[in-house]
């Protein structure tokens, strides 16, 4: 319901200024909106006064209140699960003490021993390392070598190659054994997260000496469509997939980033999966920051949407509309899929449902009935992290 209600194209003389509510009536956000709404999680509000946001609502005094105490939930790897605020101050390990309701520490790491909050490192999301991790013989039997002194052999060839070895033919055979190897070991070990890991710099590596850096991402894929939207897209949305190959075997991205093919500032969106242990999903969603149109009293306005923490799965995260009372559109992020709608009353189309995979992402089109005919004009970049 919050991004419909953001989405409302009818802008009245008067705007009114609602606090959002969460389960423990803590405020979340602010929104200011041309109607009057009627929910419980809805608290209207004299100013756009963002102050309110993390204090939480009496609803017998009609009061925001202070709340002293914020903390992040942390699980047994001491990452962010969840941030809560509390009446009371606890003590409690895995609930550490924070400043503000800050929503941005879920996924991050708490490090004990300086008291920040950081990206979760390899050592800590690891199951094993590669010094834990013997090598196989040709004929399958065991080595008395560890896993980590071959790849730092491999590694200390890779180097001999940038020093002036044209040929790499050689690198590549030794990896293709590596690779035989830890088949061998992913027939008999659960866990070899850390020596993909390994693997995925040993190849990047033979990448710069052949071809140039890849720079901070594992690989990146171009998304183009440009087809005419039909009846069926109206009635049942269309589910649009781009597919793409990190390289790396059973890779599953930590972060997947959009940006605008042409101009990258203009449009960047971020989608985040994360897994619980058995590999279902704990928590899905993303942040937005584009280039929009958002109508008020006088005439569009064009200006920045940043938005944190959206769900992946909500219907409409990005929308562009043709409406209202002087027929004006607008966009939230639609045009970037569609392009404009057409002028025709009430013209809408709605991206939304995010989803993606070790090889894939995926998300749904839905117009209305009224832009029937008209072209997608999808042209991102896809960075895959």
């Amino acid at each position: 319901m919050k991004e419909d209600l953001k989405s409302v194209g009818t802008m009245a003389a008067k705007m009114h200024y609602y606090a959002f509510l969460n389960e423990q009536d803590v405020v979340e956000d602010i929104y200011s909106l041309p109607t009057v709404i009627s929910d419980s999680k809805y608290i209207e509000i004299p100013t756009n006064d963002q102050s309110l946001i993390g204090k939480k609502y009496n609803r017998t005094t009609g009061k925001f209140e202070d709340i002293m105490f914020y903390y992040a939930i942390l699980d047994d790897k001491d990452i962010v699960t969840q941030v809560v605020a509390l009446e009371a101050k606890v003590t409690d390990p895995k609930k550490i003490e924070i400043s503000t309701y800050d929503q941005t520490l879920v996924g991050k790491w708490y490090n004990r021993s300086n008291g920040t909050f950081t990206a979760p490192p390899i050592h800590v999301l690891a199951k094993m390392s590669t010094g834990e991790i013997n090598t196989l013989k040709a004929d399958g039997t065991p080595e008395d070598k560890w896993l980590n002194t071959e790849l730092t052999e491999i590694k200390s060839k890779i180097t001999e190659v940038e020093n002036g070895t044209p040929e790499v033919k050689s690198l590549h055979t030794e990896l293709a054994q590596l690779r035989s190897k830890i088949t061998e070991v992913e027939n008999g070990t659960p866990e070899v997260k850390q020596l993909h890991t390994e693997l995925a710099e040993v190849r990047s590596k033979i990448t710069e000496v052949e071809r140039g850096n890849f720079g901070g991402y594992k690989a990146r894929f171009k998304m183009e469509d440009n087809q005419m939207m039909t009846e069926d897209w109206a009635n049942n949305g269309k589910r649009l997939t781009f597919t793409f190959d990190t390289g790396i075997s059973g890779y599953f991205p930590k972060m997947i980033r959009l940006a605008d093919d042409g101009i990258e500032d203009y449009f960047v969106a971020d989608f985040y999966i994360v897994r619980n242990t058995d590999g279902t999903i704990k928590s899905a969603y993303m942040d937005q920051d584009y280039i929009g149109f958002m109508p008020i009293n006088i005439s569009d306005v064009k200006g920045r949407v940043v938005k944190h923490g959206i769900d992946m799965e909500d219907r409409s995260i990005f929308s562009s509309e043709y409406s209202g009372n002087e027929a004006k559109m607008y966009n939230y992020g639609g045009f970037y899929f569609t392009g404009t709608p057409y002028k025709k009353q009430n013209s809408r189309v709605d991206i939304g449902e995010f989803s993606y995979n070790e090889n894939s992402f995926s998300f749904t089109i839905r117009p209305s009935d009224t832009m029937v005919g008209q072209y997608t004009s999808i042209d991102f970049m896809g960075y895959i992290y």
